[in-house]
């Protein structure tokens, strides 16, 4: 598959409500090149427990590898 240049990245996200738990989040991502190709698609689901949620840091770890590439993340702290 030929990849566009552009992306377009959209963000999604899911709440649930529950009497006992309160409100849950979950957040995930579609990323589609300028073709309208999906790349990635990460769906959220909001529940009590075990929720299918993604941080910023694990939607680019899974898009770059998505795109072919080997990346790692290397916190340097002074």
């Amino acid at each position: 598959m030929t990849i566009h240049s552009n992306l377009n990245i959209q963000y999604t996200e899911d709440t649930h409500e529950c009497d006992s738990c309160g409100i849950s989040y979950a957040t995930g991502v579609t990323v589609t090149d300028g073709y309208g190709n999906s790349i990635l698609v990460l769906t959220p689901v909001a529940r009590c427990w075990n929720s299918e949620s993604w941080t910023e840091e694990e939607i680019m770890m899974k898009l770059l590898t998505a795109l072919g590439y080997n990346a790692n993340i290397k916190q340097v702290w002074e």
